[in-house]
């Protein structure tokens, strides 16, 4: 089993833990709800269904290369988002995260930046990667800016969205 499949990441407000199977009915909403997901560049929701969300997640718990997580907000690890690793290239050093906070009462609160920082930092430290890319949305200001805060610069256009990087090297010195 891949070392990513089973981690959580603590933060000073935040716990980044496994998806499990009582967190589908909670990711159908959010990825339905046109507000969560316009942020992402699906301004309709995804409009997928409770099964293929089950089909779905069968898949994430086996496959090391879609490692979904969801966000909780401490105290009481009330589930308020999700971030995942994909597009995992270990032979070329490179990750891609996505992340967005589902809670629109949360939003600007830093929890953001607080989780992009764990799992950048994870992914530099534990899965010894050279790169960290992010692909949000070009009508995202909100994220890019946290994107930025963190040191991704961008890089281009991907997928429709702002193809964003951060290199190990620039990441070790923001950190001193």
């Amino acid at each position: 089993m891949c070392l990513v499949d089973k981690f959580s990441l603590e933060g000073s407000r935040i716990l980044i833990r496994p998806v499990t199977r009582k967190d589908l009915e909670r990711l159908h909403i959010w990825w339905n709800d046109s507000r969560i997901m316009a942020s992402v560049g699906y301004p309709d929701g995804l409009g997928i269904s409770m099964a293929n969300m089950l089909t779905c997640w069968k898949r994430w718990k086996n496959d090391p290369l879609r490692l979904m997580k969801i966000i909780c907000l401490k105290p009481d690890l009330s589930p308020i988002g999700e971030s995942n690793f994909h597009d995992y290239k270990p032979d070329e050093g490179i990750i891609q995260i996505g992340l967005k906070i589902c809670n629109p009462e949360l939003w600007g609160q830093g929890l953001g930046t607080e989780t992009l920082r764990l799992m950048v930092d994870f992914a530099f430290s534990e899965l010894k990667v050279n790169r960290v890319l992010i692909n949000p949305a070009k009508t995202n200001a909100r994220i890019i800016r946290v994107n930025e805060k963190v040191g991704f610069k961008p890089t281009g256009e991907d997928k429709g969205g702002l193809l964003m990087e951060l290199r190990r090297r620039e990441w070790l010195l923001k950190k001193i």
